[in-house]
């Protein structure tokens, strides 16, 4: 998702008290809020590609039960 959307995710992560440490995913700028939108879009495009692959194939197999 990072690398579709041309940024920078991961890095020091601050929760509460915890300190975690994770590798970059992607290379770009850091996200911004406008790129929750992209990504919410990015998402749905890919749900309904693989939602519309999965009904041809179904519909497409020879020998499917009825």
């Amino acid at each position: 998702m990072a690398g579709a959307l041309g940024v920078r995710l991961g890095g020091r992560n601050v929760y509460g008290s915890d300190v975690e440490d994770r590798p970059f995913l992607g290379e770009g700028s850091r996200p911004r809020t406008a790129d929750i939108t992209r990504a919410v879009r990015l998402s749905q495009a890919v749900w309904l590609a693989a939602a519309a692959l999965a009904v041809s194939a179904c519909l497409a197999w020879p020998g499917r039960p009825a």
